[in-house]
C-alpha cells in the first residue's frame, strides 16, 4: 500500500500527464504522420482496454493473489514443521497440501496466460506497429523520388517520439495492474472490517444440560441469492453421536458453524440446554462445544499453549496436571500405535 501511495500513483499521474504531452506533440510538425502514428496507438488502446483490463481481469486478479496467498503460507507452514514432520513420519501427507497447491498456482496461471496470449500479441503489434508504419510510408514517398530533407527530419522525429509513446504506454498498463491488485486487497480489508462482532446477551443464561436442538433454522450468507441451510430442525442429546452426511456445498459446515454460534441464524433457532445460544455467553458456549477444523494448521509454539488456546484457564491456577495427563493419554496412544506398525 505505502508502495503504491507513495510512488506508483505519483507516478501514474506523471505517466498521463506525459502520454498527454506525446500525444500533442505528435501534431506538432507534420500532422499526416502524427496522425499515422496516433492510429496504432488507439488500436493498441482498444485492445488493452477491452481484452486486458477491466471486470474479467480483476475477477483473476483476485484468483491469482488467493492462489499465490495459498502458495505462500503453505509452504511457510511446511518449512516451520519440518522438524515435526520428520519426528512423526509424515513428509508424505504433510508435503501432499503444499504440493496441492503448487499445482493449483501453476494451473491458473497456465490457463491465464494462454487467456492472454492473442490480446497480449495484438497489443505488442499494435503499440509498436507505428515504426513499421512510418517506414512503409517512407518507402511509398521515396518511390516518387522527392525525398527531401525535411521529411527525413520528421521521421527522425516521429520515430522516437513513437517509441516514447509505447514505453509510457507500456508503464501506464503495468500501473493499471498494480492499480487492481491494490484494490483487491483493500476490498479484502474492507469486507473483514465491515463484520460486525456477535455481541454478548445482556441478559445472559446458562443451559441446564447438553441437549442441542435446531427448529426451522434458515440461514443465508451476506449477498447471497438463496439460502445455504434452508429449514432443518434436529435434535442432539446429550451423548448421541450424529454425522452430517451430504454433496459439497449442501450445507453440512454451515449447520456445524452455526451450532457454534460462529454465525447468526436467518430463521428460526438453535437451543442448547434449552436455552438460545444467542442468549449465551460466548465463553460459556465455548466451554460446553468444541470443534476440530477440516484444515489443519501447524502453529509456531509448543503443544502446551496450543492445547488450551480456546480456554483461559488452561494453566489451571498454575497446576499443570491436567495438561500433562492429557498428553500422556495422546502419548499412549501414539505408542501403542508404533507397537501395532511394528507387528
Amino acid at each position: 500500500m505505502e508502495t503504491y501511495l507513495a510512488h506508483q500513483l505519483p507516478d501514474k499521474a506523471g505517466m498521463y500527464a506525459t502520454m498527454l504531452g506525446l500525444a500533442v506533440l505528435m501534431f506538432l510538425f507534420e500532422w499526416r504522420m502524427g496522425l499515422l502514428c496516433l492510429a496504432t496507438v488507439v488500436l493498441a488502446l482498444i485492445v488493452m482496454l477491452s481484452l486486458m483490463t477491466g471486470p474479467t481481469l480483476k475477477r483473476k486478479l483476485g484468483e491469482y493473489n488467493k492462489a499465490l496467498d495459498t502458495m505462500s503460507n503453505e509452504a511457510v507452514e511446511y518449512v516451520r514443521g519440518i522438524p515435526v514432520v520428520k519426528t512423526f513420519g509424515q513428509s508424505v501427507f504433510s508435503f501432499k497440501r503444499f504440493k496441492d497447491s503448487i499445482d493449483h498456482y501453476r494451473t491458473w496461471v497456465i490457463a491465464y496466460t494462454i487467456d492472454l496470449r492473442l490480446p497480449m500479441t495484438l497489443y505488442t503489434t499494435f503499440v509498436n506497429a507505428s515504426f513499421a508504419v512510418l517506414i512503409g510510408l517512407t518507402l511509398l514517398v521515396a518511390k516518387n523520388g522527392n525525398v527531401e530533407s525535411e521529411y527525413l527530419l520528421n521521421l527522425l522525429y516521429y520515430v522516437i517520439i513513437t517509441q516514447a509513446i509505447a514505453v509510457t504506454l507500456n508503464r501506464i498498463m503495468f500501473a493499471s495492474e498494480n492499480e487492481m491488485i491494490v484494490a483487491e486487497a483493500l476490498d479484502k480489508t474492507g469486507r473483514i472490517l465491515s463484520i460486525d462482532p456477535l455481541k454478548n446477551p445482556e441478559d445472559a443464561q446458562l443451559p441446564q444440560d447438553n441437549e442441542m436442538e435446531l427448529t426451522n433454522v434458515r440461514f443465508r450468507y451476506p449477498d447471497a441469492s438463496r439460502f445455504a441451510v434452508d429449514g432443518i430442525s434436529l435434535k442432539v442429546e446429550p451423548g448421541q453421536k450424529i454425522a452430517f452426511v451430504g454433496p459439497s456445498g449442501g450445507g453440512k459446515t454451515t449447520t456445524a458453524s452455526l451450532m457454534a454460534r460462529f454465525f447468526d441464524v436467518t430463521e428460526g433457532s438453535i437451543t442448547l440446554g434449552g436455552v438460545d445460544i444467542r442468549h449465551i455467553r460466548k465463553q460459556d458456549l465455548m466451554n460446553r462445544i468444541s470443534f476440530v477444523f477440516q484444515d489443519s494448521r501447524l502453529l509456531k509454539t509448543s503443544i502446551r499453549p496450543i492445547s488450551g488456546v480456546f480456554k483461559t484457564d488452561w494453566r489451571c491456577n498454575g497446576s499443570f496436571y491436567p495438561f500433562s495427563k492429557s498428553i500422556g493419554v495422546v502419548m499412549a496412544h501414539f505408542t501403542h500405535f508404533q507397537n501395532r506398525l511394528a507387528l
